[in-house]
């Protein structure tokens, strides 16, 4: 057999439901105790437990007894006798090979409390069991963890960040004829300025013929109306014939008026023009922003990736109980499955494993309610169990040949040699 600690017989009488059990467990591979409910399967195991458990785990004896005694003998010839009153006193008596009595601190050499219960482990929350698996192989995750935790809370608010860029520069306009470049508008406008002074020119040269022409008028008027002025009125004319002349050929030689409508127009489409480069400027500076915020956040993934790898390596670094078997995001996994997804017998396997890597002299667990496990899974755990020299006594409801023994009204009713797990 290997090294290490497994159980070789035990007798109980006056437990909890038992009256009188003895029992001889295979020395590697699975015992299971079968029986109705409420004939005393489990009292066996909570025996098992309060003899090699310690005070954490006494029991009451069956009603109607005065006293109740287990025994357990182990394979390192370690003799374990727990005595239970009625009145709840209890006395523990640990006798080594040697005949040299102990107690309690003699058995926590090669009893472990977790395989007096792995049962407790494989109904324990994910997070549970993986702390349980960190404290087993030294490795603490915490600055790891603690690590990751910021770096997601940097995550979200750059992802938030990125998200509010996003819809901003999907709010903005966007022109696709106009670009993003702006029109030079300058030259237009000198342009319009010079035509409107010209033009003004031409307004003030119509008015000065005008005003001159409405002279000349009067001054005929006035000639006709005053022959004793005449000379005056002769001379006056000729000037104000000569200016009206002069003045006539400026007008004549100024050229025609400039359209300013065109190019007014021209100017009006240049700022229509340069509103929407505006608008697709600040669509392109927007999605501009959300492209970095992007780059942020991907960065900061990439650093939590890193993070969770390094994490991975520590665990995959460690003595780990079972190949394939570790621990991602807080949670224990097998072959990056999660406990919910693995099979009843990956589950046994893995809490046995777990239970040796706690305290590796101990070569046995104890695991109730093993009704649960169909034939093959049944089949496998005890072809591991043998494989690997480990001892397992489980409980189980049913009558039929699994069983190793059946337990009735806290007796044993039925011994089989080997269960046939089919």
């Amino acid at each position: 057999m290997s090294d290490g600690v497994t159980i070789t017989s035990l007798d109980i009488e006056n437990v909890k439901r038992v009256r009188a059990v003895r029992l001889a467990p295979s020395e590697t591979g699975l015992t299971l105790i079968g029986g109705d409910n409420g004939q005393g399967k489990t009292s066996v195991l909570e025996a098992i437990m309060g003899a090699l458990g310690g005070d954490a785990h006494k029991q009451p004896v069956r009603e109607g007894a005065d006293r109740g005694t287990v025994l357990v003998s182990l394979s390192n010839g370690v003799e374990v006798k727990r005595v239970y009153t009625a009145a709840g006193g209890s006395r523990l008596e640990v006798t080594d090979p040697t005949g040299k009595r102990g107690g309690q601190t003699l058995l926590q050499a090669f009893v472990s409390p977790f395989a007096l219960n792995v049962g407790e482990f494989m109904d324990a929350s994910d997070k549970k069991k993986a702390e349980i698996l960190l404290k087993v192989i030294g490795v603490n995750p915490q600055p790891f963890e603690e690590r990751i935790r910021a770096l997601e809370s940097d995550r979200l608010l750059k992802g938030r960040e990125r998200d509010r860029a996003k819809g901003h520069a999907e709010s903005l306009p966007f022109f696709e004829d106009a670009g993003d470049e702006k029109l030079d508008g300058n030259s237009i406008s000198a342009k319009m300025t010079e035509a409107l002074s010209h033009n003004a020119k031409i307004r003030q040269a119509g008015n000065d013929v005008q005003a001159l022409k409405d002279g000349l008028e009067l001054r005929e008027m006035k000639l006709k109306q005053a022959r004793d002025a005449l000379q005056n009125a002769e001379a006056a004319y000729s000037t104000a014939k000569a200016a009206y002349e002069d003045a006539a050929e400026k007008a004549r030689t100024a050229g025609q008026p400039v359209d300013t409508q065109a190019i007014s127009a021209k100017l009006q489409e240049v700022t229509e023009h340069n509103e929407r480069v505006n608008a697709n400027l600040a669509r392109k500076a927007a999605q501009e922003a959300h492209a970095a915020l992007a780059e942020e956040y991907r960065a900061i993934q990439a650093e939590i990736d890193q993070t969770r790898e390094e994490l991975r390596a520590l665990l995959e670094g460690a003595h780990l109980p079972y190949p394939g078997l570790g621990v991602e995001d807080g949670s224990l996994v097998y072959n990056g499955r999660p406990w919910a997804t693995l099979s009843e017998s990956e589950r046994l396997i893995l809490a046995t494993a777990v239970s040796r890597a706690v305290l590796p002299t101990c070569r046995f667990v104890l695991i109730d309610g093993m009704e649960r496990m169909d034939r093959k899974t049944l089949r496998t755990f005890c072809g591991w169990l043998d494989a690997n020299g480990l001892q397992a006594i489980g409980t189980r409801v049913g009558d039929d040949g699994d069983n190793t023994i059946i337990i009735e009204d806290g007796v044993v009713a039925v011994a089989a040699e080997e269960p046939d797990f089919g």
